[in-house]
C-alpha cells in the first residue's frame, strides 16, 4: 500500500531536484527522505530516481507519476492552506501538550515559557520523563508518543519517534565538558589532569557504569574519529542524576566538578563557571524539538513560530 506521506515527499524531492534541498524545505532529514523514497519505490515496484554527478534524474515512471498526481497534489495543497486559515481563526484556547525530559522542562519553564506568554494567550500541559524511564519503557513510549503536540527529546532516543509524523523545529548539539566554580577550585585545588579528579567530588549524569566515565582527547564533533583516543576514568562522587539542572545547581553552589553539555552552559547558566580539563570531552549530547505534523491543535503553528524566535534570542 502506498503511503500518502511518502508520495508527498517524492513530489517535493522531484520538484527540488535533490534530497538536500528537499530536506531544507521540509525540515525532514535527507536520510529520512531517502529512506521514505526507497519505501515508496518498493511499494510501487518501480525506480523513481537515478543518481548522477549532476544530481537526481527522474525516471520515465517518475515523470508519469508526477503528471498523474500533480492536479491532486495541488488541490490538496490549496485545501490545507484554507484549512490552516480556518484553524488560525479559531479562538478556542486548547492546551498545547508537550513531552519533555525532566531537565528540559526546567529549561523550558525558565527560559522559553516567559517569552511565549508575552506574545500569545497560551495553555501548556507538560509531561516529563527521565532517561532511565525511557530506557525501561520504550514500548510504552511508542504507544503514547503521538498524543503530544510537541516533543523535546535527546538524540539518543530519536529511535522511538515515527518518521513521517514529526518534523524538526529546532536542534542543538554539543559535547560534555568538565566545569567547576572558581570558589570550589580555590578551596579544593586546580584540576590539571584526569588523575586529579580522584581528589574531587564529581557530579555526573547517571550512567550504566555508575563509578566510571568515558572521555575523549578529541571532541566527538571533530571530523576525525575520537574512538581511538578514549579513556575510562574513575569518578569519586556522592551525587548523580538524570536531570542536568540538578548538576548545574550543585556546581554553581560550589559542591564539586561536573560534566555538562557545553551549549547548555551558555543558555542556562546564571553564575560563571570555569571549564577544566579542556583537552577531554564526554560524548556528544543532542536535543531536538519536534512538532507533531498531524496535531489538531489550532495554535501549534503559532506556538512553533514564537518558540523558534525565543530560541534564537537565547
Amino acid at each position: 500500500m502506498v503511503s500518502f506521506d511518502d508520495l508527498a515527499f517524492f513530489y517535493i524531492v522531484a520538484e527540488k531536484g535533490s534530497f538536500l534541498r528537499a530536506s531544507e524545505y521540509t525540515n525532514v532529514s535527507h536520510v529520512t527522505l531517502q529512506r521514505r523514497i526507497s519505501a515508496l519505490e518498493q511499494s510501487l515496484g518501480k525506480k523513481l530516481f537515478i543518481r548522477s554527478t549532476t544530481g537526481l534524474n527522474k525516471t520515465a515512471f517518475a515523470n508519469e507519476l508526477i503528471t498523474n498526481t500533480k492536479n491532486y497534489y495541488d488541490e490538496l495543497t490549496q485545501y490545507f492552506k484554507k484549512f490552516e486559515v480556518i484553524e488560525e481563526s479559531i479562538t478556542e484556547n486548547k492546551p498545547i501538550k508537550l513531552f519533555l525530559s525532566s531537565g528540559m522542562s526546567y529549561f523550558f519553564l525558565d527560559a522559553i515559557y516567559p517569552k511565549l506568554i508575552d506574545k500569545m494567550d497560551l495553555k501548556i500541559e507538560i509531561t516529563t520523563y527521565t532517561s532511565k524511564f525511557m530506557e525501561l519503557n520504550i514500548d510504552q513510549m511508542r504507544s503514547m508518543i503521538n498524543e503530544y503536540d510537541c516533543i523535546f527529546i535527546e538524540g539518543d532516543y530519536q529511535h522511538i519517534i515515527t518518521d513521517t509524523r514529526w518534523s524538526v523545529v529546532s536542534q542543538k548539539s554539543g559535547v560534555f565538558q568538565f566545569f567547576a566554580s572558581q570558589a570550589y577550585l580555590e578551596k579544593h585545588g586546580e584540576i590539571n589532569s584526569l588523575s586529579d579528579l580522584k581528589k574531587h567530588n564529581s557530579l555526573y549524569l547517571n550512567t550504566g557504569f555508575k563509578e566510571y566515565l568515558e572521555v575523549f582527547e578529541k571532541s566527538p564533533l571533530a571530523k576525525e574519529s575520537a574512538q581511538d583516543k578514549k579513556q575510562i576514568i574513575q569518578v569519586q562522587g556522592n551525587f548523580s542524576s538524570d536531570i542536568i539542572e540538578h548538576l548545574l545547581d550543585l556546581i554553581s553552589r560550589d559542591y564539586g566538578v561536573g560534566m555538562l553539555p557545553d551549549f547548555y552552559i551558555n543558555s542556562a547558566l546564571k553564575k560563571p563557571l570555569k571549564q577544566v580539563l579542556p583537552r577531554y570531552y564526554g560524548k556528544m549530547h543532542q536535543v531536538f524539538c519536534l512538532k507533531n505534523t498531524l496535531s489538531n491543535n489550532p495554535q501549534i503553528n503559532r506556538f512553533v513560530k514564537i518558540f523558534k524566535e525565543a530560541i534564537a534570542e537565547i
